[in-house]
């Protein structure tokens, strides 16, 4: 008797922990948008700091302006898609 109620228990509550499949999907999609942004940016510092070392500072202050407005560009468009 007390084994069917423990069970009984465990199976609700494995009930209440399962998230349905169309939300995990769109977590895991949300996730994987961010993971490749995070991705991105990481990837523009080192490409930052590598032509800090090799580059002269007038020209690197230029390719940073150049890369401040795209960011700046690409940020209002996906603010006026509302994406």
């Amino acid at each position: 008797m007390k084994e069917e109620k423990i069970d009984l228990k465990i199976k609700k509550e494995k009930n209440y922990k399962k998230i349905p499949k169309e939300i995990s999907d769109e977590i895991s999609k949300k996730i994987f948008e961010n993971i490749i942004k995070a991705i991105c940016i990481m990837i523009y510092f080192i490409v930052l700091n590598l032509a800090h070392l090799t580059m002269d500072k007038n020209r690197l202050m230029g390719d940073i302006q150049v890369f401040s407005s795209i960011f700046l560009l690409v940020r209002n468009y996906i603010i006026g898609e509302g994406i």
